[in-house]
């Protein structure tokens, strides 16, 4: 009986581990300088960093249990690095939209 339950569990096991993403993303994307960039240009920056982000996110939800702390430490300051530059120009973005509204 028991063997009949194992590959069922089997089949479950391999078909979550072929959702998961092999590599983690490589290279944060670039962002824009806020004190110049465009609205759309700041809109698009959110979407790939987020897109960045998710995709951290994703490989360390399946592969976590495995992965070293050093590299998943890695990875989420890569994550959390990603975010940071995108808020620290998103800030300059509003600061100028605020300066140029006053005007």
């Amino acid at each position: 009986m028991k063997q009949i339950l194992i590959l069922p569990c089997l089949l479950l096991a391999f078909d979550a581990a072929a959702a998961c993403p092999d590599n983690p993303p490589h290279e944060a994307p670039a962002v824009p300088d806020g004190r110049i960039a465009s609205e759309s240009v700041m809109l698009e920056s959110l979407t790939v960093v987020r897109e960045y982000v998710q995709g951290i996110e994703d490989y360390l939800s399946c592969w976590d249990p495995v992965l070293t702390d050093f590299h998943h430490n890695r990875l989420v300051h890569r994550a959390e690095e990603a975010a940071a530059a995108f808020n620290t120009e998103l800030y300059r973005y509003r600061e100028r939209e605020k300066l140029a509204s006053s005007s």
